[in-house]
């Protein structure tokens, strides 16, 4: 008999270990900062296992509980980083412990359905296998290439003219990638291709804002957000947080 795994054995590890490392970051204990960091981070990453399940169909749960789950607690970390910051003020650590609080509320309606779901390996791969990830392979290297380019930009700007040189040259990469996507998307009938190229631009910028302003964190969080965005549109997920309209 295959051995299975509960999901929400999984789910409420990843919930307790983001906030274990939430809590640890709010200490702002030297030392421990990079670890809890790490945790959460680790955290974040298997919070999205449910995302790929419901793709996958092997999961039914409410996708707005869904959604709010992890919105709120991407909101609760970037609050958190941000209060690191100097931003150490109080409106903004209640506002911490306000969203932590509304995600108990997210977290116990996801358990309620998925407590009684088991998977196995066999099931998970079995459905891998007939993804088709050709579209996928088609935007990877560009994803790639935008996400070194943004980490090589938030770690360089120690001064003016290194902040300038690699600006115009992060500009020009992303007028590259973003065009280069949008013909991918237009080839995979997309239609709202001047939406998605404005939402790619915002992104982007916003990336430069917190690059300069040393927020590297956040700079990770927005092209993770390019990358997640890109993918739901070429899949067409259920969980993508912007969809293509259906076409009447």
């Amino acid at each position: 008999m295959k051995r299975k795994i509960k999901v929400v054995h999984i789910y409420l590890l990843t919930f307790l270990l983001f906030y274990f490392g939430i809590f640890i970051l709010l200490q702002n204990v030297p030392g421990l900062n990079y670890f809890a960091i790490v945790l959460v981070m680790t955290a974040l990453l298997f919070s999205c296992v449910p995302d790929a399940l419901i793709n996958l169909e092997l999961m039914h749960i409410n996708i707005c509980w869904y959604k709010s789950d992890l919105i709120t607690k991407m909101i609760v970390f970037m609050l958190t980083y941000f209060y690191l910051k100097n931003f150490t003020y109080p409106e903004i650590f209640l506002l911490i412990i306000g969203l932590s609080i509304i995600n108990v509320v997210s977290a116990f309606m996801i358990w309620r359905e998925v407590k009684n779901v088991s998977l196995s390996a066999d099931e998970i791969k079995e459905k891998l296998q007939q993804v088709n990830d050709e579209k996928t392979a088609q935007v990877l290297p560009y994803l790639a290439g935008y996400s070194i380019c943004a980490a090589f930009f938030a770690n360089m700007q120690d001064f003016f003219g290194e902040i300038l040189i690699c600006g115009i040259i992060y500009l020009f990469v992303n007028v590259y990638i973003v065009e280069k996507i949008i013909f991918v998307l237009k080839n995979n009938g997309i239609k709202s291709v001047n939406k998605y190229r404005v939402i790619f631009w915002l992104i982007h910028i916003l990336n430069m804002i917190f690059a300069i302003g040393k927020y590297d964190m956040m700079c990770y969080f927005m092209a993770g957000d390019y990358w997640m965005i890109c993918l739901d549109l070429l899949n067409k997920n259920k969980t993508a947080i912007v969809k293509e309209k259906k076409s009447s």
